[in-house]
């Protein structure tokens, strides 16, 4: 459920005759005054190493801390820590544990000490896998269409990024990532990976009920729900919120009567508009383009309302791409998923003590 952390640490003294990881940039000569007034990096690090400097970094197994004398960071991909392989699973709350007490055992190792569970959540990045029976790019129709609120919309090679400077919601291919950077064949036909990314301290405030890293592993059992209600909140929320009807008619004319029967007022206007959205999407590829241009060219007062009925009429088409499904029936299965319980936790044959 969660993948990377990044810490404000608290308490935090190196010392640099066991920390062999240790690197510092020195200041252009040297300044004690600095020293004398702690703005120096030499008030945290014991040990007969003459250290004194801007910045520092310890380049861990399992954790990089880096910083200046101000603020200092420890940074970690927490499913690694107890499988360094990959970070395809979760863990559940005890291997949530376990890989806390691992990561602290292995700074007491490295000659470090800080206050590890009092230490504030600056970033940290939930996850979900969700395993489809279509490949990855079968959906990208139902991810043009997509829309996060108050974020911009960044597609990628095999992966989708809806952006801004507190936090990010990404949408990649899982089981693409595993063999091109891990080298690991899985037989799933597909791992989509949704993302939810809290970057910056007040994010993390405002969004998670904790605000250190111990309460994080307390509150675990309640991240799932969390995680579900800002994934609805800013991608899938369009279908409830404008009561978005399903069109599973079986052809053309099917179709026609399937409108007349769901809609008393303007059915014929809704038909139009439904086969005419997808028509726009044909010529443009993706909804924030359109969103885009309206704004861009001043072409729109209300440009987001606008948008948000593109997106429902998208949403009620029931064209079939060439993979069998359309974008309602994608969004449906996708949005299914994500709900469901987590079913993927790290096996405890993986993990590594």
């Amino acid at each position: 459920m969660v993948d990377t952390i990044r810490l404000i640490i608290k308490g935090l003294k190196i010392d640099s005759n066991k920390c062999e990881k240790l690197t510092w940039t020195d200041y252009p000569g040297r300044d004690s005054m600095k020293c004398k007034y702690n703005a120096c990096i030499c008030k945290f690090i014991t040990g007969d190493k003459d250290a004194h400097g801007s910045s520092f970094k310890v380049q861990g197994g399992l954790y990089m801390i880096f910083g200046r004398p101000k603020d200092q960071y420890l940074f970690t991909v927490f499913p690694k820590v107890l499988n360094p392989c990959h970070n395809l699973n979760p863990y559940n709350k005890d291997q949530a544990k376990l890989a806390l007490n691992k990561l602290y055992n292995s700074l007491c190792e490295d000659g470090i000490e800080l206050e590890l569970e009092n230490s504030l959540l600056s970033r940290v990045d939930l996850f979900k896998n969700i395993y489809l029976n279509h490949p990855f790019e079968s959906y990208t129709p139902l991810f043009e269409t997509l829309r996060a609120s108050r974020l911009k919309k960044l597609p990628h090679e095999s992966s989708w990024y809806f952006n801004n400077t507190l936090r990010s919601i990404v949408i990649y291919d899982k089981k693409g990532q595993m063999k091109d950077k891990f080298k690991i064949e899985k037989s799933d036909t597909s791992i989509v990976r949704f993302e939810y990314r809290m970057k910056k301290r007040k994010k993390c405030k405002n969004d998670l009920p904790f605000d250190t890293f111990g309460e994080l592993i307390d509150g675990w059992d309640s991240l799932p729900s969390i995680y579900h209600k800002l994934m609805t909140k800013f991608i899938f929320k369009s279908a409830d919120k404008y009561s978005v009807k399903k069109c599973d008619a079986k052809s053309d004319l099917d179709e026609l009567i399937w409108f007349h029967d769901n809609f008393s007022r303007r059915w014929f206007e809704k038909y139009l508009l439904v086969n005419g959205a997808s028509k726009v999407m044909e010529k443009v590829g993706d909804i924030d383009l359109v969103h885009r241009e309206l704004i861009d060219n001043s072409l729109s007062s209300y440009p987001t309302r606008q948008i948000k009925i593109l997106n429902s009429y998208l949403l009620m088409n029931g064209e079939k791409s060439k993979y069998g499904a359309s974008v309602r029936e994608m969004y449906d299965e996708i949005r299914s998923e994500l709900l469901k319980p987590v079913a993927d936790y790290l096996d405890e044959s993986e993990m590594i003590p």
